[in-house]
């Protein structure tokens, strides 16, 4: 009884602790793949590119303040209707953490966005105590993801057509002098702010069933998943930016300051509605066109790999309760 105790009393701050580690491995590969393109466009003040990055990403965690209610009442009772408790709350934390930590290790797709639902999907299916929205899933996860991943691609595919087509169009001379680097900079500062404010009403969200807000405040725990972004965006970011991909080598200022617009606009949107994106494909999808294997692993092996560490744990933490 002794030992059941004590996993109890450590738990929620083990939940805390492992909400801080999933918004700081976000923040670190978030940063460098929306802040790469700086690099690969010519930008050669790296340092000052992911600073400003990482205080948007902070900014947009505070801003999440006013709309945070809809994506964190979505994740903690929208999808799944359940009791909150230790064990689930841990459960449904460490089975998407695995699966970020895993995609961090070896390099392949992190999406936040679907590691927790699938965290929180096997947790309630193996529950006998939790009822999971089916119709939800669908309409308030699927439908927003598939859905503002395809806007993006088709907006980015008429950026790029409209380019590769002919001379290029007369504009303004103002609008010519807004598509330069000045534009591409505000637009990866607008892009980190959306992500800040997609991304971190979903991590607090993992705490409400863990019973993390007994210990820490809904606005403090926004705080704090603020500074983890930052921190981890700035640690990967620093390095990171020193590595831009291949594929980005010939990005204009213009070109990624549109797609980055592009994508700050429906991240916004969709933050103020109270509806999942993911924003690393999003940005892929307007600059380069969907790349369909990388969003299978994403929103098919990302899901269903943090369901199942979610179920063992939970059957695990059942078994020693």
């Amino acid at each position: 009884m002794f030992r059941v105790g004590a996993i109890n009393a450590v738990l929620p701050g083990g939940i805390l602790l492992v909400i801080i580690m999933i918004a700081v491995l976000d923040g670190s590969d978030d940063t460098a793949a929306e802040l790469r393109s700086l690099v690969a466009a010519g930008e050669k003040r790296h340092r000052l590119a992911v600073l400003f990055g990482c205080l948007a990403a902070l900014a947009g965690a505070l801003l999440s303040l006013a709309v945070a209610d809809k994506l964190v009442s979505l994740y903690a009772r929208g999808i799944v209707e359940v009791q909150p408790s230790i064990q689930f709350g841990a459960a449904v934390g460490i089975g998407a953490a695995t699966w970020i930590v895993v995609a961090s290790l070896t390099g392949l797709p992190l999406s936040t966005t679907t590691a927790v639902a699938g965290g929180l999907l096997g947790a309630a299916v193996f529950s006998s105590h939790a009822r999971v929205h089916w119709d939800a899933i669908l309409l308030r996860v699927v439908l927003p993801l598939v859905g503002t991943v395809m806007v993006s691609h088709f907006a980015g595919r008429l950026l790029r057509g409209r380019r590769s087509k002919g001379p290029p169009m007369r504009l303004p001379a103002l609008f010519r002098r807004i598509e330069a680097r000045p534009a591409h900079w505000v637009a990866s500062w607008a892009k980190a702010l959306a992500r800040g404010l997609n991304d971190a009403p979903k991590i607090v969200a993992l705490g409400t069933f863990g019973l993390v807000p007994n210990l820490v405040k809904l606005p403090y725990l926004l705080g704090g998943v603020g500074v983890a972004l930052a921190l981890g965006g700035l640690v990967g970011g620093l390095w990171l930016t020193r590595h831009p991909d291949a594929e980005l080598d010939s990005i204009r200022h213009g070109h990624a300051a549109q797609s980055k617009l592009y994508t700050a606009a429906i991240t916004g949107a969709a933050s103020v509605a109270g509806l999942p994106v993911s924003v690393r494909h999003l940005g892929h999808a307007s600059m380069h066109g969907v790349n369909f294997a990388e969003l299978a692993l994403s929103w098919l092996a990302a899901p269903a790999a943090a369901a199942c560490v979610a179920a063992a744990v939970l059957a695990l933490l059942t078994r020693l309760g």
